[in-house]
């Protein structure tokens, strides 16, 4: 028993009560209280008083280990809230939610949906992707684009198109818009032009297919044409994030196209693929006779699209290098730099 608590003894002046401070003056009052009640106690029988001295001492050891148990956690808990960063005063850095990727067999109407409908299942997009498109006369142009947007919160975006030239250089157009105003920018003369905007909030959703197939078709093939109202970005970026028009013309007749594939990873996203076929009014304009679509089954977003000659080949394509969706944005990215370029007055009534 003597060996034991003498390791126990030892034992705890390693651990729990080596930063507790037990001086002379505190082993007196110890002591003197052990003499006391031995003094009043003396007549006890030596096994019984054995066993009050050793649960005395069990006592004694319980009543420490609680104070320095107590103490201990105390400290921890003051570590703890002082490591508690506060919230940053006046910070409007909210992330918003991630968009979890489905695996979810879609039906052809849900796709439909979605297609019609992509402003409402993101917040902020920003990406790049390069366009290749075939001309009638047989020319065509390589672009590449850069786009950022809010649709949300700190409403505002980008939109950067780099077309290579013949001539081996590049030319650049962007379009920079927030909640007051739009700029519009051309590498090739140095010019900008800067006018007033204010953005549509309301959005008329959607509810069927059938609404956006009842506009007439002829109507869809002017650039004018909006089905929805969606931010004033540059038309390739709106042909990937905002393909309304596309969807109402190519997709309305049932009888043209199926779902090819249910899921398929494009760009880090879970894409439906669909095939279809133009209508011999598109196969006219186009000189294209088949198509295929890559729909983000989040958003609705065209991540990929190429359409096909009648011998299969490509003539025109928009392939992704990268989609990032529901990332933070900071509204400075929203403001242009017009050092070098001179402003020009080419404002019109709804731009």
């Amino acid at each position: 028993m003597d060996e034991f608590l003498r390791h126990t003894k030892e034992n705890m002046n390693d651990t729990v009560m080596k930063d507790i401070h037990f001086n002379e003056e505190n082993k007196n009052h110890v002591l003197q209280a052990i003499s006391r009640k031995r003094n009043k106690k003396r007549f006890l029988k030596p096994s019984l008083r054995y066993t009050v001295s050793i649960g005395t001492a069990c006592m004694f050891f319980l009543g420490m280990g609680y104070y320095v148990s107590e103490k201990l956690d105390l400290s921890r808990g003051e570590e703890n809230i002082a490591s508690v960063d506060p919230p940053e005063k006046g910070s409007d850095a909210v992330q918003p939610p991630l968009i979890e990727e489905s695996n979810e067999d879609m039906t052809r109407k849900e796709v439909l949906e979605k297609l019609l409908n992509t402003v409402d299942y993101f917040k902020t997009a920003s990406g790049e992707f390069e366009l290749f498109t075939t001309y009638r006369d047989g020319s065509t142009s390589v672009t590449t684009t850069e786009f950022k947007l809010s649709n949300k919160r700190d409403f505002g975006g980008y939109d950067k198109t780099t077309e290579k030239l013949q001539d081996g250089g590049e030319s650049v157009n962007e379009t920079i818009y927030n909640d007051k105003k739009i700029w519009r920018k051309e590498s090739a003369g140095k010019t900008y032009s800067a006018c007033d905007y204010q953005p549509v909030t309301s959005q008329e959703t959607f509810t069927t297919p059938e609404e956006a197939f009842s506009v007439d078709e002829n109507r869809l093939f002017k650039p004018d044409t909006k089905l929805r109202e969606r931010p004033l970005l540059g038309s390739r970026s709106a042909l990937s994030l905002f393909p309304y028009e596309m969807t109402a013309r190519n997709l309305r007749n049932e009888q043209l196209w199926k779902i090819e594939k249910q899921n398929e990873e494009v760009a880090g996203h879970n894409t439906i693929v669909i095939h279809g076929e133009f209508d011999d009014k598109d196969k006219e304009m186009t000189k294209n006779d088949t198509f295929r679509l890559w729909v983000d089954k989040d958003t609705g977003i065209l991540v990929k699209y190429e359409m096909y000659d009648s011998e299969g080949e490509v003539q025109d394509y928009l392939h992704p290098i990268r989609l990032d969706l529901n990332v933070p944005v900071d509204p400075e990215e929203f403001v242009p730099d017009l050092e070098g370029y001179n402003r020009m007055d080419l404002c019109v009534k709804g731009s």
